[in-house]
């Protein structure tokens, strides 16, 4: 009956997405554990604007995450070496948690900022038009809010840690 259960909220949350085949992105991270903050290799899996992560590489159709984040939700994310004194880390935020995790090398994760970073930009449902200045490097976002005037908001990036915030 347990197992029936965890099936029902897993699939709930997975939301239709065939996470097991051709991911968006995929690889081991390191990430802090939410109410025991120990460190734990996951593997983890971008797909259709979700982040799943699993115990175990071997991933298939009857596979049940052992969590899901959905892009939508993410405010920012960017590098954290500083925040939390360890190499190749970085920060997820969403409107109720910020969310470390390690990548084993800087190409990795510079990948995933980036990767996730565009997957924030495809779900933002607010972010309709963005033009780069290549002087600068910076994107223009045209927010429109019904029943407000059009928001011009500028959000800046470098090349090593981008950083993608949606308010």
């Amino acid at each position: 009956m347990a197992q029936l259960l965890n099936r029902l909220r897993a699939e709930e949350r997975i939301g239709g997405v065939e996470f097991w085949h051709s991911p968006e992105r995929c690889g081991w991270l390191t990430k802090q554990g939410e109410y025991i903050k120990t460190w734990r290799r996951r593997w983890f899996i971008l797909k259709q604007g979700k982040i799943f992560w699993f115990k175990s590489q071997e991933v298939g159709p009857t596979s049940i995450p052992r969590g899901v984040i959905d892009v939508h939700r993410c405010l920012s994310i960017k590098g954290a070496e500083d925040v939390i004194n360890k190499q190749h880390a970085f920060e997820l935020s969403t409107y109720s948690e910020t969310m470390f995790f390690i990548a084993d090398s800087d190409k990795e994760k510079e990948e995933w900022i980036s990767s996730v970073g565009r997957a924030i930009v495809r779900q933002s449902k607010r972010y309709v038009c963005a033009r780069r200045q290549p002087a600068v490097r910076r994107s223009v976002a045209f927010l429109f809010v019904p029943g407000q005037p059009k928001e011009e908001r500028t959000l800046h990036h470098s090349d090593k840690s981008m950083l993608f915030v949606f308010v």
